[in-house]
């Protein structure tokens, strides 16, 4: 029969445990930064970031906030495209509610870009027109 040492266990136990917390704290990490209006329209004013709208074409034409970069979430090389982007540049995400900017924030970090941020509930959460 197989037996587990009691101190093998514990270290087993352990390392799951820290691994389980680990991976945890990295999914926070990405969703921290998807942040409110108010935040987002500062850093965006700075002039220090990239402004990506990831909308499709159609939905750009209805109303687009300052002059953003187009990379459409739905085109088959989006992946692509984000990956050719500068990792070290600042960018701000921007999407119709934020389901696609959350999406390729998750994205753009586990790609190891150092900072990026998406406005929580997208366009259709802006008090005002910008």
């Amino acid at each position: 029969m197989f037996k587990i040492r009691k101190h093998s266990f514990f270290n087993i136990l352990f390392l799951l445990a820290f691994a389980s917390f680990h991976l945890a704290c990295a999914q926070e990490d990405w969703r921290a930064l998807n942040i409110s209006e108010k935040p987002f329209m500062e850093k965006l004013s700075t002039g220090d970031f990239v402004l990506i709208d990831v909308r499709t074409e159609q939905e750009l034409k209805q109303y687009k906030v300052g002059e953003p970069l187009h990379i459409n979430y739905y085109d088959n090389s989006f992946k692509d495209k984000i990956a050719s982007l500068d990792k070290r540049e600042k960018y701000l995400l921007i999407c119709k509610s934020s389901a696609r900017s959350d999406k390729a924030l998750k994205l753009m970090h586990e790609m190891g870009f150092e900072e990026v941020y998406a406005l929580k509930g997208g366009i259709m959460g802006l008090s005002k027109r910008y």
